[in-house]
């Protein structure tokens, strides 16, 4: 047995032609590791083992927090069968940092059972991450948290990397902070990545622009109104002071609206042509 710093590293024949059905068949295997270890099914494990490694290679959906913590069990399963029982330990790990009211039941781990142990040694881990320096364009994303700068320093983890846009361009199984080679994609200081296109952000951001921009076009709209009932006053004025203050007024009203008014617009054009 060899031991690895990550597991997921697909080769692009290995992957279905739908990408969609990487997360599936992820899960599939998964399940399919689990069900085997229960039933003792030697051969059935062997073949689903070897194909979640590879289909969380293939993933190229955001993750949800479901889809990582059903990976992270079966993976734990996965390498105390195949005799790695540090790498177990990593992945309970992550499970206890993603859903700490998870135990194990007696039927998956007796009590005295090797794998009960590991789980229970994964509770003292260390906690902690390490910053990831350089990232894809859209930043990492690690157990389906997205803009994730540090990766765990003691347990196991989920990282994917996105590029502008949004698209998924790496899905892989970490048990070490690592920085990974992308095919195709240059990867740039961390701190410039931004995270990409996100439908309720946009959404948001479009709702309440659109919002402060009606708010704005209705605030010149007084100013204009005011600005005109002001310059009828000023015509009606016969004292040069009189003449003078509505003169101020008027023009004041009136580039407060034109401001207000270039405002809203700028602002509308903004929320709705720009992706956020």
């Amino acid at each position: 047995m060899i031991l690895l710093l990550a597991v997921g590293l697909a080769r692009a024949g290995d992957c279905p032609a739908d990408s969609d059905d990487a997360i599936s068949q992820a899960l599939a295997a998964a399940g399919a590791v689990e069900l085997s270890y229960a039933d003792v099914d030697e051969a059935g494990f062997v073949t689903a083992y070897e194909s979640l490694q590879t289909m969380i290679g293939c993933v190229r959906t955001e993750l949800t927090l479901s889809d990582a913590i059903t990976l992270h069990r079966a993976m734990a399963i996965g390498a105390f069968v195949d005799g790695a029982p540090d790498q177990s330990r990593k992945s309970w790990g992550a499970i206890r940092a993603l859903q700490p009211e998870w135990s194990p039941s007696d039927s998956l781990m007796p009590v005295g059972h090797p794998l009960r142990e590991i789980w229970l040694s994964s509770g003292d881990l260390e906690p902690g991450g390490k910053y990831l320096e350089k990232s894809p364009p859209g930043g990492w994303g690690i157990d389906s948290a997205r803009g994730v700068k540090d990766a765990p320093i003691s347990r196991a983890y989920l990282l994917q990397g996105f590029d502008t846009s949004g698209t998924i361009v790496h899905t892989g199984y970490y048990y070490e902070p690592a920085i990974p080679v992308i095919e195709g994609i240059e990867l740039i200081d961390s701190k410039r990545a931004k995270i990409g296109f996100d439908p309720k952000r946009r959404r948001k951001v479009r709702l309440w622009g659109t919002v402060g921009a009606g708010v704005m076009a209705a605030a010149a709209g007084v100013c204009f109104g005011l600005g005109a009932d002001s310059y009828a006053k000023m015509q009606d004025a016969t004292a040069p002071e009189d003449i003078t203050s509505a003169q101020v007024k008027t023009n004041t009203l009136s580039g407060v609206g034109v401001g207000l008014s270039a405002a809203a617009v700028g602002t509308g054009v903004l929320v709705w042509t720009v992706t956020w």
